[in-house]
């Protein structure tokens, strides 16, 4: 049985899920502007072209902001909470943000602190991306 919190790839997202399978870091870039963005989505919202390509990414940001979330929303995360959500802006550009679990604890947690991406195959077949700090002091 499948987790019905892995991903649902479509056409928007499957070379993101595909790339973190294989261990990469991508996310669309604007074929007109150059303009990066995540989540994946039909138009560039600074200049509207629907043209993009997938860009790999250095996988290296800082948190922005996070939360810890103890309330147990789903069966399958039975076990798992609490649990850190983070708010990471890349490394490729201001404003790029994306998100993900991190075992980072609160309280090493603080603004603009370093990390980059991992990456947690899942039984099901699927890999998460998820955020470290191991190695950053900075």
């Amino acid at each position: 049985m499948t987790s019905p919190l892995g991903p649902d790839p479509g056409p928007e997202t499957e070379a993101f899920w595909t790339a973190a399978g294989e261990g990469r870091l991508v996310v669309q870039r604007c074929a007109g502007c150059g303009t990066h963005r995540f989540p994946p989505r039909p138009v560039c919202g600074p200049c509207g072209r629907a043209e993009f390509e997938w860009s790999e990414v250095s996988g290296s940001g800082r948190v922005v902001s996070w939360t810890v979330t103890h309330q147990l929303y789903h069966p399958d995360l039975t076990g798992a909470v609490p649990y850190v959500l983070l708010l990471v802006e890349l490394a490729e550009q201001p404003g790029l943000l994306m998100y993900g679990n991190t075992a980072v604890p609160p309280a090493r947690l603080r603004d603009r602190l370093p990390v980059h991406a991992v990456f947690r195959p899942h039984p099901d077949g699927w890999t998460r991306v998820d955020w470290d700090a191991s190695g950053n002091t900075g």
